[in-house]
């Protein structure tokens, strides 16, 4: 899997948008059996809400009136990125089996 951060200045505010670019078929197996992980998404009443990540690309960016705040937001996201896809290359189904008896 794959994403992207974008930055914008737009009219005096600074926007941040995380999308996912790429989800390849080991991606695409591994969600049907632990569904799809989850990023903190601004949303436009300021509250940081889960939503999957599948799911993000279909969000408008956030705007900030401030580059720090954007900065720091650019950059929480960043970090919980990485994490996801961290954890993810580790997820393997070690408990689905069939037992003939």
């Amino acid at each position: 899997m794959k994403f992207i951060i974008r930055r914008s200045l737009i009219g005096g505010r600074y926007y941040v948008k995380a999308e996912l670019i790429e989800l390849t078929e080991t991606d695409k197996e591994k969600s049907s059996k632990f569904g799809f992980p989850l990023l903190q998404i601004k949303y436009s009443n300021g509250k940081d809400i889960p939503t999957r990540i599948v799911q993000i690309n279909n969000l408008d960016s956030y705007g900030f009136y401030n580059q720090n705040e954007a900065d720091e937001y650019a950059d929480l996201l960043k970090n919980q990125i990485q994490l996801i896809k961290s954890e993810w290359e580790k997820l393997e189904d070690n408990w689905s089996k069939e037992e003939e008896l």
